[in-house]
């Protein structure tokens, strides 16, 4: 059985997900796609096995005037899958294609803020927010960049600063 396509929850909708959507959401839960993953994977963190595969994801089908967005949160923890340099060769290889907003609840982790940083060297967006951060509206920010730029690769109205 396929599932019903999505429509968002939010503005012009309904207010709550409708039976199809929980449907679908269960199904999706069931799918031996997921099962495999984790059976492969084999338990612990892939973190950059999970950047590269969701970044490949991300790219294929996407038409080039697409702006994609990878939103990670994390423990920053990586004990298994592969390296953080195939992850580096891959959004160096985009372009700045990928941008990659990166949520940890680790006060550091070098390997993903150095990711973060080749996003950002290939011409995309690349941020790197800690949740340990002093500044409290350091999450909220990051996701006012998101939303800023996605308003302006749509030609949205751009509110005042």
């Amino acid at each position: 059985m396929r599932a019903p396509p999505l429509r968002p929850l939010w503005g012009g909708g309904d207010a709550e997900a409708t039976p199809e959507h929980r449907q679908a959401v269960a199904d999706l839960a069931r799918n031996r796609t997921i099962d495999g993953l984790i059976d492969k994977l084999g338990g612990g963190t892939a973190l950059f096995q999970s950047l590269l595969w969701g970044a490949e994801m991300l790219r294929e089908g996407a038409s080039d005037s697409t702006g994609l967005w990878l939103i990670v949160l994390t423990d920053g923890e990586d004990s298994t899958g592969t390296t953080p340099q195939r992850c580096k060769e891959f959004f160096e290889a985009a372009g700045g294609r990928v941008n990659l907003l990166a949520i940890a609840v680790a006060e550091r982790c070098p390997g993903l803020d150095d990711l973060c940083g080749v996003v950002r060297d290939s011409g995309g967006i690349g941020m790197f927010v800690s949740t340990a951060s002093p500044d409290s509206n350091s999450i909220e920010q990051a996701f006012q960049v998101v939303e800023r730029a996605i308003r302006r690769e749509q030609g949205g109205h751009q509110e005042a600063e």
